[in-house]
């Protein structure tokens, strides 16, 4: 059985240190993408994976009300809206929460 990403940001969300030496906002996202590309690199195909891959970024433009042909990188845009790293950090896992529970609903 293979962890999806979903899972995986649980994880991290509640024991950071377990994963990453340095927690910051940077090094989140870099576990993030890397775990994403290895999955794909070694043919691991999961449906919630793909789906957080290629729809994610787009609905972070939309919930900061940005032009998606003007709109950078998602983990930019979550920074840009923040306080602080940590700031960052949080409302990364929320705003992942709140994307997983709209594709349920």
């Amino acid at each position: 059985m293979s962890v999806s990403i979903k899972d995986l940001l649980l994880a991290v969300q509640k024991r950071p240190c377990l994963y990453m030496r340095k927690v910051s906002f940077d090094s989140v996202v870099n576990y993030i993408d890397i775990f994403l590309s290895t999955k794909r690199i070694c043919g691991i195909n999961d449906s919630a994976d793909d789906y957080f891959s290629n729809h994610f970024h787009l609905w972070v433009c939309k919930y900061f009300n940005m032009d998606e042909k003007f709109c950078v990188h998602w983990d930019k845009i979550i920074y840009l809206n923040s306080f602080s790293d940590e700031d960052a950090i949080e409302k990364y896992f929320s705003l992942a929460q709140m994307f997983f529970d709209q594709q349920q609903a």
